[in-house]
């Protein structure tokens, strides 16, 4: 629904049908999604932004797949996607592996304030990483 600040949850159902990663990344081009209501309006999310949701994951999961070449062209476009989808598993994904490429980077910081606020930085996406997945792992109550 237009203006709400809830959450839909869209998962695709691998855990149970691969056992592997390439298997999940295959299941994920024929796998239908389960899509669960708002949490907090009760409506469903509409067919076109269900498609578009859809096609921004597999855009998103293709660039978490070429980094760390593809970062700074993907960086945008994933920061704007975990901003607006704060708790899909490819924001929980991108956050973590931000969070582990800062902290190497404070590794071969400038001087120790720079590795200090690398490191401060790499701590908030750890964060954000851990909230996510552990909004996704959580049962979403009926």
């Amino acid at each position: 629904e237009t203006g709400c600040d809830g959450h839909c949850r869209v998962v695709h159902q691998l855990h149970e049908q691969a056992d592997t990663a390439p298997e999940a990344a295959a299941l994920l081009e024929v796998m239908p999604l389960k899509i669960s209501r708002c949490d907090r309006c009760d409506h469903l999310p509409s067919e076109p932004t269900v498609a578009q949701w859809e096609e921004q994951e597999k855009e998103i999961d293709s660039f978490i797949k070429e980094l760390p070449l593809a970062m700074f062209s993907a960086w945008a476009f994933c920061e704007e996607y975990s901003s607006t989808h704060p708790n899909h598993w490819l924001s929980g994904q991108w956050k973590d592996h931000l969070a582990a490429h800062l902290q190497r980077e404070s590794g071969d910081a400038d001087s120790p304030d720079e590795a200090s606020e690398l490191l401060t930085e790499a701590m908030s996406h750890l964060q954000e990483a851990e909230r996510c997945f552990a909004r996704i792992c959580t049962p979403q109550q009926p």
